[in-house]
């Protein structure tokens, strides 16, 4: 692995870990100030007490229902497309390392280093094809 690659490695790995640690803090935050999950349990209770209901309290139903802030929204795509980018990157990585190499897509060296490994595979099936003949 070159160091490059191994920076972005850590890098991904070090954004990923900050996010995922910080996203219990910034929930909590969201919660307490908005009344904490104390506030919903005794909304649930008062429902299940009463068994009547008014136009007023479906009114405040309806506009405490979006618990959910924007910016808790945001925050929890934000750490699920880092997420996935690292998990798409460490795949792409992987494959690319795995992959065979074509003669033709030899990059850089030009066409002396392809000759050197056409002639080096040559050799070695030559001398592979002599090992055979010798252990009949």
């Amino acid at each position: 692995m070159t160091p490059t690659r191994r920076a972005v490695l850590t890098l991904c790995t070090v954004l990923a870990l900050a996010g995922s640690a910080s996203l219990p803090a910034v929930a909590i935050a969201e919660l307490s100030a908005s009344g904490g999950i104390q506030e919903y349990i005794n909304k649930a209770q008062q429902q299940q007490e009463t068994t009547t209901t008014t136009a007023t309290v479906a009114s405040e139903k309806a506009t405490t229902s979006s618990s959910i802030s924007s910016s808790l929204v945001i925050l929890a795509v934000a750490a699920a497309v880092l997420l996935l980018g690292g998990v798409a990157f460490v795949i792409i990585r992987d494959a690319r390392s795995v992959a065979p190499v074509v003669e033709g897509s030899v990059s850089g060296s030009g066409s002396r280093n392809a000759e050197t490994q056409l002639r080096r595979r040559r050799a070695k099936a030559k001398a592979a094809k002599q090992q055979r003949k010798r252990n009949r």
